[in-house]
């Protein structure tokens, strides 16, 4: 992992100034990572998530393209500069290139900042300033010396079973670092428990270790994602869902209180009822254009959500599908919606306009106790 993570909008003359600022850091013995070509499209936001939250500081070159960005409803750049402002451990550093009228949402983050001001183009910015308040900052005045790292060893496995549909056709291992595997082909069981006919308990096989686990890989292979699989998850922070995932069950990711950002792939075509209930860290969920209809309660009480992006594939937004996200301040509801239920976006206080499809039929409490104003 590097030491630091330069966030930017892609541009030619805004990578090559990237490179330059890197070339330089690095000659100061501190590391870098600030392109997106090392990650693969399934794991790209993970991968982006970890090096964050393993990076000791953050760049964010804010030139006007990068500025602009950051005003869309799903900008990567925004997402990132979100992720890191929520670590204490890592020191920012905004570096301003060209004369533009500020974003206020990014001025939230960096107001309290001193702002270098390297230049009005990225071929004549002056980096200088810049790299000596990094390197200074990491305590890194000269290259430090090489130092042969020893081989890492495997993490050891301390716990495996079956988890699958037919038994051994899905199963798992869990790691000492927490990291749990999901493996194999087809459908996973339910982990839901019921007493009298009523849901009672989650009880995946893994389930006393469910406050230590941090990390679920699921390997390619696997269909479904069962019912109530990862609820309570306390201490889940990422998910790698692959493209052979078809359907992610009722309260699969329930009560993932750590869960902060989810990548779903265009496979899934079913989100079940609560699926993401109440994963109140979750601030960065994509729904693919494969699913028609958002289940009762999917994404209600995640509320560090502050947009949503509906594909033209849905024709439903159920019941509470997204109550109390109260840091939701843009929805994108497209023509396709048919139907909006009953306390769909109740709770939702920083919604202040959303446009509905005049054909849509909305319920009368769809959107109650809100100030926001509909618009056909």
């Amino acid at each position: 992992m590097a030491d630091v993570f330069i966030s930017y909008h892609r541009s030619p003359g805004a990578s090559a100034l990237v490179r330059r600022i890197a070339g330089e850091l690095e000659n100061r013995g501190v590391s870098c990572w600030y392109d997106t070509q090392n990650a693969a499209p399934v794991d790209f936001v993970e991968r982006i998530v970890t090096e964050i939250e393993s990076s000791k500081a953050f760049v964010f070159l804010w030139d006007e393209q990068a500025n602009e960005d950051s005003k869309k409803r799903n900008s990567y750049v925004r997402s990132e500069i979100q992720c890191a402002y929520g670590e204490k451990h890592i020191a920012l550093f905004p570096f301003q290139v060209g004369d533009f009228e500020k974003n206020k949402t990014l001025k939230f983050y960096f107001g309290h900042i001193n702002i270098p001001y390297g230049g009005d183009t990225p071929e004549n910015a002056q980096t200088t300033e810049l790299v000596n308040a990094i390197a200074d900052t990491l305590g890194r005045t000269q290259p430090p010396p090489v130092v042969t790292q020893p081989q890492t060893l495997p993490a050891k496995i301390i716990e495996s079973g079956k988890c699958g549909e037919q038994g051994d056709n899905v199963t798992y291992t869990l790691d000492e670092n927490g990291v749990l595997t999901i493996s194999g082909n087809g459908a996973m069981s339910d982990c839901r428990k019921y007493i009298l006919g009523m849901l009672w308990d989650y009880s995946s096989p893994w389930g006393k270790r469910r406050k230590t686990i941090s990390r679920v890989n699921i390997q390619k292979g696997v269909t479904m994602i069962a019912d109530g699989a990862f609820a309570a998850h306390i201490g889940l922070i990422r998910v790698n869902i692959p493209d052979s995932v078809t359907s992610i069950g009722n309260s699969a990711f329930h009560d993932c209180k750590k869960l902060i950002s989810v990548n779903i792939p265009d496979s899934v075509t079913s989100i079940g009822d609560w699926a993401f209930n109440h994963c109140v860290g979750l601030f960065n969920v994509n729904i693919p254009n494969s699913v028609t209809s958002i289940e009762g309660c999917t994404f209600r009480e995640c509320m560090g959500l502050t947009s949503v992006d509906i594909p033209d594939t849905v024709t439903h937004i159920g019941m509470r599908a997204f109550e109390n996200c109260a840091m939701l301040t843009n929805v994108s509801i497209p023509d396709s919606v048919t139907f909006i239920d009953g306390l769909a976006f109740a709770g939702c206080k920083k919604l202040i306009s959303v446009s509905v499809p005049t054909k849509a039929r909305i319920d009368n409490l769809a959107f109650p106790d809100t100030t926001c104003v509909i618009r056909r």
